[in-house]
């Protein structure tokens, strides 16, 4: 070694630590296996797919974590794994080692290791000897069809091998040793299991043995025999090895040898089984399963002791079972007569050998006279069952189409075969698991009792949470396994937990290469209507198939037992269509259909795109949804309007109670968007609430673009409807900011005391959440700038929600220059964030500063008594003449003097001039119009004088003028369409939108801001002005064609009252709660829509019959027609005119029917007294009559003689329209006159007549005596 140094650091190993416990481990081991000093045995069942190791949680557990199984080797690990995001909660964590990878014999050491990220810090389990074995006794069975294993042979001593032998008592006592062959893969510790007459005699093989050096013998001595008893023994062996490997893969038993036993000379002779007839003392039960199973039984004539059986005796025989699993069932049968000397019989139930399958039962019975007395006793049969155990084939996933399962998917529906073993109450887990490089694995179990065996069928749901983790990651197996809690060996503590054959899958992206099935019938909404189905659906896959290509077809309904599908060999190339069942539509009503299918062509899959259908009633159009609150054309949602909420209404005409919609108010992610499901009603309209702070959190300044929509749900569908984009405009009705006590527009400060807040009053929808600003500007009086910022991205809190917003006012406010304004603007971002461009700006408060104290007496308006510094004013007396007088000591005409008016909003306007040395001045204020903006708010007047010779200004004191609003008796009415207040809107009488108009109002000037709104129940209020400014022409004339939309007046209710109302904001403050209101107008809308009928010409020209005697009771083809208005104001009336002689007649209901030949005309007028009218023509119209002969006394000449023009025959072929039209008896006339002729046709000497009586036409001898004879005229109006 060199002594060489180096200035390299030490590798540092991280710590590592043996504390995982319970190490790892897999289950159904054998532990310990003191025998070969193996801490761990493992066998054939937990190698046969892979080996599975599971790790149990470990402390400081985190993502990124590794887990590594390490067999026989400290280098590298044979698996490994990562906890991956997600699977940080798990208590579990499995590895697999793929076959090829498992050592086999003693292999050491084996363990578990876990290095933890970040610290690296390891943890192992203790370190152990495992010992691993794939062979099983015996071999592999070189012959598996025989019904035992082959390699398995036992030999019976020689004299007891003839087919003659008899066991008697005497042999017996010596015991009997049986030797066994040596079979293939033998070793050490095999045991073998040999069952004489189903008495278990155990031998566990010694390494000679298990070489082949020495025989291997079982000795069966006397005490064993002894209990075998007599008759036909069976006498079979199976083996198992140390770790649990059993004897054969298809049969575990070697051939069964039969030895005659006679140890009792009382017993009689034993009874014998038979199947389907036959003696058969080795059962396969996988041949005889459905065969009848009976008991055979001859009593003796005489009994052991010599004396006759007696009549009468009964046979009761008792069946000993002894099943796979070692444990014992006695079953007697019930009794059944003997009959001595000949054969009796009893059924031996099905189900019995079921249970006993793989093991054996003794039989034997006694003889009873009476019954419960015994006077007999048999030898016993062994019979022996064997067959198959457990078959449990693979689950089916109802999703699973050609092997891949969309991740999409609501949940996989897991159905369970027919499986065995089978119990109600035997646990059985469903498993998932896919396999990481390295060997990781991840997996899914769920374990529930198996429940009722099919129909119907089992089944598992699996939810998205569950089985998400297994998306692309490749093939998963999908298999369960069922546990019937029974050791496989006694005292082995390893339960017999079967696993089923898996089921392969995947879950992933579903990558559609061909075009969607087609199901026939479904509508362009892509719903299928069950009513429309008859019998069967046919289903087309639209693609051209090749002749060998298999097709997998999956209908994926929501209802339950609502799927289907089917795999299809291609016989011959094209498209493929089939019916499926209208089950499977009927069982998804009111859900949806799933449908596609898969191509495999060779080693190549392609799959189609996916079909979704709802199925029910056709949804047909679905309308848009309305939001109650808010104004249509355009849509638009007043934020005012919506204080306590907004309401949703969906309404569509199929709508039905089964249908689940979703409805979607899409504003601000989260705090700002409104879903919920509610189910149809049979009304078709259902109503949602989306809360007010929903709608409040998406104010803006700019207003808000919010798209509202619905979804019906069936099944797995959404289907939408349009989308109403609604505008939620911007909140008008905000405070301002005020400092306490100073609400007029002069701040004077030496009224402040120090002690004042700003207030911002409560405003809508204010939340605790929001965030706010607030900034004071102003000047310094040294010319700086102030700026102050009090509030910046600061909470609302529970105390600002509940009682509005109050700071302390700046003290700085003190050194603010005089005359310069002071702003006070404050801004709240409904929408909760940060961000001051999503903040609303609240009305600016405008302060002019007055910072000198006036040493000069204020100024005071005119057309008042009171002259102090606060007074009120009615406007109108002062209207045409408005003046201040400024009146102070000492006034020269060398003073000049600037008077200032400051309005409510903060502006001001001026005027200058010189004074009078009398020393009053009176300002004319009147043109400057300072009062039109001024009225219903509060405004303040000073003045300043600048003196010769004095170079500051002198300020007066302020006079603060309370101007009064208008009373509403000298303001006018806003009116529609210039109706009188109290009038009635027809909206029949105009067509387009209505226009109001305001007649000019007193003070009227521009830039006043106009409101105009209507309102009516049960319907949004329609905003025909907002706070419009006033032109300058509006302002000398009035308001004149303000449209009123035609579509808001369509949705009133008839007959409803509305109102409407005006509103002047004379100061110019965009705030409509403090503008003057006028009088309100009130109009009943009346819906008379224009009256619209077909005025075409009706024509009637169907063959008419008007009886003398019967009463009509239907129409006659073409003689009647009804005819409706389109539009107008129901209820209808119709009348004809002229109607003296009419030409026709007409009903309540419109029904025209023809009277006679001829023109009418029919009118019809509706309820708002609107008429119009149509022509009707009526043809073919005939009046019936009964003609006498003249020439002839009787006979059938008298038709020929009458019935001459103008009558004429009635036509055979209306003999059944007239039947119709008038009933059983159609035609009466009086005189006692009957009956007559009807036809000129004569046959055979006999002719037709009809009975006026009866109404009967029938046939009639020519010379009958019969005189008359019936026909028609035509029916002519006499006004025509």
């Amino acid at each position: 070694m060199s002594d060489k140094r180096t200035d390299s650091p030490p590798i540092l190993h991280p710590p590592r630590i043996a504390d995982l416990e319970p190490p790892p481990y897999n289950d159904n081991t054998v532990r310990p296996l003191p025998e070969l000093l193996a801490d761990v045995g493992v066998g054939i069942r937990s190698l046969e797919n892979r080996l599975l190791i599971t790790f149990e949680s470990w402390t400081t557990k985190n993502v990124g974590d590794s887990y590594e199984w390490y067999m026989g080797d400290r280098r590298f690990p044979v698996a490994w794994g990562e906890i991956v995001a997600g699977e940080e909660t798990q208590r579990r964590y499995q590895l697999s080692v793929l076959r090829e990878h498992v050592p086999l014999g003693i292999v050491y050491p084996c363990y578990g290791l876990v290095r933890r990220n970040g610290s690296g810090t390891e943890s192992t389990s203790e370190e152990e000897t495992w010992f691993l074995k794939d062979t099983r006794p015996g071999g592999v069975d070189q012959d598996p069809g025989l019904p035992y294993h082959s390699a398995l042979v036992l030999h019976l001593p020689e004299d007891l091998s003839g087919s003659d032998a008899v066991l008697d008592p005497e042999r017996a006592r010596d015991g009997v040793l049986i030797t066994i062959d040596h079979y293939p893969d033998a070793f050490v510790g095999d045991t073998i299991e040999l069952y004489w007459n189903g008495r278990l005699v155990e031998l566990q093989l010694d390494a000679d043995q298990a070489e082949g050096l020495t025989p291997i013998e079982v000795f069966v001595p006397w005490e064993v025999i002894e209990l075998g008893g007599s008759g036909l023994l069976t006498i079979r062996f199976r083996i198992y090895d140390l770790v649990l490997n059993f004897s054969g893969e298809v049969q575990q038993w070697s051939q069964v040898v039969n030895l005659n036993s006679n140890l009792d000379p009382d017993a009689l002779m034993r009874p014998h089984f038979l199947v389907d007839g036959t003696d058969n003392n080795n059962v396969d039960f996988d041949q005889y399963a459905e065969s009848h199973f009976e008991l055979e039984v001859v009593a003796p004539t005489r009994l052991p002791n010599g004396s006759p059986t007696p009549a009468g005796t009964q046979i009761v025989a008792t069946i000993v079972g002894t099943r796979e699993d070692k444990t014992k069932v006695t079953i007697p049968l019930p009794a059944f007569a003997a009959r001595p000397g000949r054969s009796a019989y009893t059924t031996v139930e099905n189900s019995i050998l079921e249970d006993l399958i793989n093991g054996s039962m003794q039989i034997s019975y006694t003889l009873q006279f009476p019954l419960g007395t015994e006077i007999g006793y048999s030898q016993s049969l062994s019979v022996t069952v064997f067959g198959t155990v457990s078959n449990m084939p693979a689950v089916e996933i109802e999703e699973n189409e050609g092997g891949l399962i969309d991740p999409t998917v609501p949940y996989l529906k897991v159905n369970f075969p027919a499986f065995v073993p089978y119990s109600p109450n035997y646990p059985v887990t469903l498993r998932f698991e896919a396999h990481r490089p390295g060997g990781g694995l991840v997996f899914y179990e769920q374990t529930q009792q198996a429940g009722d065996p099919p129909p119907p069928t089992r089944f598992r749901i699996v939810t998205p949470a569950n089985f998400a983790q297994f998306v692309g990651l490749g093939p998963i197996d999908v298999f369960y396994r069922v546990n019937d809690g029974v050791n496989t060996i006694q005292e082995a503590d390893v339960l017999t937990v079967r696993e089923s054959e898996h089921l392969i899958v995947e879950i992933g992206e579903r990558r559609a290469d061909l075009p969607a099935p087609h199901i026939e019938g479904v509508d362009e909404n892509g719903n299928l209507d069950p009513a429309d189905v008859i019998f069967q659906v046919n289903v087309t896959l639209p693609y051209t198939f090749q002749r060998g290509d298999t097709v997998v077809w999956r209908w994926v309904g929501s209802g339950v037992g609502g799927n289907t599908g089917d795999t299809i060999n291609v016989v011959v190339g094209g498209e493929i269509s089939f019916p499926v069942d209208r089950n499977y539509v009927d069982v998804n009503n009111n859900g949806s259909i799933r449908l596609s299918y898969s191509l495999i062509r060779g080693n190549t899959t392609l799959r189609s795109e996916t079909l979704d259908v709802t199925v029910g009633k056709a949804i047909g159009e679905l309308l848009r949804p309305e939001v109650l609150e808010a104004s249509r054309d355009p849509d638009q949602l007043r934020p005012e309007s919506a204080t306590t909420g907004a309401t949703i209404e969906v309404s569509f005409l199929n709508m039905s109670p089964s249908d689940r919609i979703l409805a979607v108010f899409s504003g601000v992610p989260g705090i700002g968007t409104y879903e919920e499901t509610k189910n149809g009603n049979t009304s078709r309209t259902v109503h949602f609430d989306v809360p007010s702070e929903v709608v409040g959190a998406n104010i803006l300044s700019e207003g808000r673009q919010i798209p509202v929509q619905y979804f019906v749900l069936r099944g797995t569908r959404r289907i939408p409807s349009p989308i109403l984009d609604l505008l939620l405009l911007p909140l008008t009705t905000l405070p301002i900011p005020t400092i306490e006590g100073h609400d007029n527009p002069v701040l004077v400060i030496s009224q402040l005391t120090g002690r004042e807040r700003t207030l911002i009053n409560i405003w809508p929808f204010i939340h605790r959440f929001q965030r706010m600003w607030m900034r004071y500007e102003g000047i310094y009086d040294d010319g700086a700038d102030y700026i102050e910022d009090t509030y910046s991205e600061n909470l609302v809190t529970p105390e600002g929600e509940s009682q509005g917003i109050m700071p302390p006012t700046p003290p700085d406010l003190r050194r603010l220059k005089d005359g310069m304004p002071l702003f006070i603007d404050f801004w709240a971002s409904f929408d909760r964030s940060t961000n001051k461009a999503n903040a609303v700006h609240f009305r600016r408060r405008t302060y002019t500063i007055q910072a000198l104290s006036g040493d000069l007496p204020h100024p005071f308006i005119n057309g008042t008594t009171d002259t102090g510094p606060n007074v009120t004013v009615d406007p109108l007396p002062i209207q045409h003449n408005t003046t201040a007088t400024v009146r102070y000591d000492g006034m020269s005409s060398q003073d000049f003097i600037t008077l200032y008016w400051f309005f409510a909003d903060g502006t001001s306007y001026s005027t200058s001039q010189n004074g009078l040395d009398g020393g009053t001045v009176v300002f004319n204020l009147t043109s400057a119009k300072v009062l039109h903006h001024s009225v219903n708010s509060t405004v303040c007047l000073k003045y300043s004088v600048v003196s010769r010779g004095v170079a500051a200004q002198r300020p007066s004191q302020v006079q603060t003028v309370k101007v009064n609003t208008i009373p509403a008796t000298d303001l006018p009415q806003p009116l529609i369409n210039s109706i009188i207040d109290g009038g009635t809107l027809n909206l029949g009488s105009f067509t387009g939108d209505a226009k109001a108009s305001v007649d000019k109002w007193p003070l009227s000037d521009k830039d006043q801001l106009g409101w105009m709104i209507l309102s009516s129940d049960g319907i949004e209020d329609l905003l025909v002005m907002e706070g419009e400014l006033i032109s300058a022409t509006e302002a000398a004339n009035g308001l004149r064609d303000k449209a009123v939309l035609r579509s808001w007046l369509d949705r009133v209710a008839n007959n409803s009252q509305i109102t409407l109302s005006f509103y002047v904001a004379y100061n110019g403050i965009d705030d409509q709660s403090r503008a003057v209101e006028f009088p309100k107008t009130t109009y009943t809308v009346v819906e008379s829509k224009p009256l619209i009928i077909d005025t075409s010409t009706m024509y009637l020209n169907g063959w008419h019959f008007n009886s003398t005697g019967a009463l009509q009771i239907a129409d006659f083809p073409g003689a009647a027609l009804t005819r409706q208005p389109a539009s107008g104001t129901p209820p209808y009336y119709y009348s004809i005119r002229p109607q003296n002689s009419p030409v026709a007649v007409v009903d309540a209901n419109g029904n025209v029917r023809s009277k006679s030949n001829g023109t009418t005309r029919v009118y019809v007028r509706d309820s708002a007294s609107q008429e119009v009218s149509y022509p009707v023509t009526v043809s073919n119209c005939w009046y019936v009559v009964i003609l006498a002969g003249d020439k002839y006394p009787f006979g059938h000449h008298n038709f020929s003689e009458r019935v001459q023009p103008p009558y004429t025959q009635i036509p055979e072929d209306k003999w059944p329209s007239i039947y119709t039209a008038y009933g059983q008896v159609p035609i009466r006339w009086s005189g006692g006159i009957q009956p007559a002729w009807i036809t000129p046709v004569v046959q055979g000497g006999r002719s037709k007549t009809y009975n006026m009586y009866t109404g009967v036409s029938q046939s009639a001898g020519v010379n009958e005596n019969i005189r008359y004879a019936l026909a028609v005229l035509p029916s002519i109006s006499s006004g025509n």
